[in-house]
């Protein structure tokens, strides 16, 4: 088989070769309207996509004053427990209790630079 080289006889036709409607929009009005949308469409994009923003940072915002809130209350029994801790008779049972502990005997108080030791039956009432 041979190749042989045939030439349509049929006539390329080009873009420019090809009749216009003497009706049909200019070129440059056609891109200003492609631009026109074109910023459009960009504003309208952005404006969704900063609602969107705007719906996620009230819900993590809601989640972090749930969260503030479960951690005051928190901090409230927290420092409720610790007022508890801290009370002088609790300290005082604690110490005669589970530790054996008892006042010091007269004998057993040393008096430091002249300032006289207290008397082992004082006892110390505080807030």
């Amino acid at each position: 088989m041979e190749k042989t080289n045939c030439v349509s006889p049929m006539r390329v036709l080009r873009f420019q070769d090809l009749p216009r409607r003497k009706d049909a929009v200019p070129s440059r009005m056609l891109h200003w309207f492609l631009a026109i949308a074109i910023v459009i469409t960009a504003a309208a994009l952005v404006h969704v996509w900063v609602r969107l923003q705007i719906i996620d940072l009230g819900y993590a915002t809601a989640v972090e004053k749930q969260t503030q809130k479960k951690l005051a209350e928190k901090n409230s029994s927290l420092s409720i427990r610790l007022t508890e801790l801290r009370s002088p008779g609790r300290i005082e049972k604690v110490a005669r209790e589970r530790l054996g502990m008892d006042f010091p005997k007269p004998s057993q108080v040393l008096e430091i630079d002249g300032v006289p030791a207290p008397p082992a039956t004082l006892k110390v009432a505080l807030p």
